[in-house]
């Protein structure tokens, strides 16, 4: 479990012990003793690592040789959320981070991977 606070310090930014913990927290919902937990947790250290690319229900799934939907109900039964609120926690906190360090919403939101309103031609 260290390991994984080190990873989600340094990958996402979370300098918060209180945003820490709740990850952990979710993380320590699943059982340890399930045959199915070496998937979650690989699932979720590869949404940890490649949150910013945004990956899809499919390509996480795969990565832990499930179906979609089977991966989608083991990993909401496990985590207690889906894949994607999952994902989408992890990119607002590193957005909230980068919101700070670059006083721009858009610039900040560009390095999180978000896609942005293009600008209206004149």
């Amino acid at each position: 479990m260290p390991q994984l606070k080190v990873i989600l310090s340094a990958r996402i930014g979370l300098k918060e012990p209180s945003a820490t913990r709740n990850i952990i927290a979710l993380i320590l919902r699943m059982s340890s003793d399930h045959i199915n937990y070496p998937r979650i947790e690989q699932a979720i250290g590869f949404l940890t690592c490649h949150f910013l690319e945004q990956p899809s229900l499919e390509e996480v799934a795969a990565r832990v040789e499930l179906s979609p939907f089977h991966f989608q109900r083991l990993f909401v039964e496990r985590v207690g959320l889906s894949p994607k609120k999952f994902r989408k926690y992890l990119t607002a906190y590193y957005l909230k981070g980068k919101i700070r360090e670059t006083q721009s919403v858009l610039e900040a939101a560009d390095l999180a991977g978000l896609s942005s309103q293009p600008s209206p031609s004149t």
